[in-house]
């Protein structure tokens, strides 16, 4: 059975593909490690990033349920951050350019943290930014389909439409973190079984729900200056950054179960 212990010192850890573009950087820290992007504009894409799916592709990728995940981390200040931040399970589903985005059907289950203007949920009732656990288990299409939804959701007169037919379609599991501190230590479990992921912070349930993403999943941490938003439209592009934003890491735990 797959298991990958890392307490996030060098020497790195071989399982790991380290990316850095722009100001990003990952760097040791006496707790772990630390990915941070440094101030930089908005013409190009800051990033720092620790994942297991670049130089794999998607049918590859390693993960299945049942799985475990336990991530040790703190974040920057919210208050301070432009762009995104966080980790998890995914299929690297979204990137942005300098005004666009490309989306491919997005299966996730993971820990996120993000600024305005980013707009991310895909269920009522909450801002789609902040800090939040999430997980989308989108329906299996044909390729053609999905760009054609991706190109709905760019035409002004059809994208109200298309966004709350994406809503109705894809489900998802939601639920706002408002009552965690992100910027001090805190133990992250993610549970992903074949029906129904869990999450808990600390010990303590902050998500059960029957919506589980298709495997196979990668694992990916990272930081970074991008947005997206997926209200009644689809746009996206990256964010100037003013003050060092990091995401810390002192253990990262996956183990099928």
């Amino acid at each position: 059975m797959l298991r990958i212990e890392d307490h996030c010192q060098p020497p790195w850890h071989p399982h790991w593909v380290r990316i850095c573009t722009g100001t990003g950087e990952i760097v040791p820290i006496p707790e772990g490690c630390r990915l941070r992007v440094l101030p930089g504009d908005n013409q190009r894409y800051h990033l720092a990033e620790l994942d297991d799916t670049h130089m794999r592709p998607r049918h590859a990728y390693l993960w299945r349920p049942p799985v475990r995940m336990r991530v040790q981390a703190r974040f920057s200040s919210p208050n301070t951050m432009r762009g995104t931040a966080g980790f998890g399970f995914w299929n690297m589903a979204v990137s942005t350019s300098a005004n666009t985005v490309d989306l491919t059907a997005p299966h996730v289950f993971w820990i996120f943290l993000a600024s305005p203007p980013n707009q991310l949920a895909l269920t009522p009732g909450w801002s789609g930014h902040g800090f939040f656990v999430q997980s989308i288990r989108s329906p299996v299409l044909p390729r053609w389909v999905e760009r054609l939804g991706v190109l709905a959701l760019r035409l002004p007169f059809v994208a109200r439409r298309a966004y709350h037919a994406a809503q109705a379609i894809v489900p998802a599991a939601e639920r706002p973190l408002e009552h965690i501190d992100p910027t001090t230590w805190h133990t992250y479990q993610l549970e992903w079984d074949p029906t129904r992921v869990r999450c808990m912070v600390d010990g303590q349930q902050v998500l059960d729900a029957p919506i589980a993403p298709r495997a196979p999943l990668g694992f990916v941490a990272w930081v970074d200056n991008q947005f997206a938003v997926v209200d009644n439209t689809l746009r996206g592009g990256w964010l100037a950054v003013e003050d060092e934003q990091f995401l810390d890491l002192r253990e990262i735990v996956i183990e099928e179960r």
